[in-house]
């Protein structure tokens, strides 16, 4: 009886440090976060106008126009975010 209690204890124990590990790590939109995006964007597009100037490959213009467009999603969703949560 004392090992299935032990068992229980450690089962509830886990569950419970998983739970709170996931709620300390969920994303936050907060005005730091929209700044952090929108100074991300404006870096990457200055680094495209320097991979134009450069004549980068093909292949480094498209990663970085990748990820532009993900940071543009993001910053969208985190706006849309802040917009109904205040």
């Amino acid at each position: 009886m004392p090992e299935a209690a032990a068992v229980l204890f450690m089962f509830t124990a886990s569950v419970l440090t998983l739970v709170f590990a996931r709620w300390l790590i969920r994303p936050h939109t907060t005005h730091e976060e929209l700044t952090r995006l929108k100074q991300q964007l404006a870096w990457l597009e200055e680094r495209q106008l320097h991979a134009d100037e450069k004549r980068w490959d093909i292949e480094m213009k498209l990663r970085m126009a990748t990820q532009i467009e993900e940071t543009r999603q993001k910053l969208a969703e985190a706006e849309k975010a802040e917009k109904l949560k205040g």
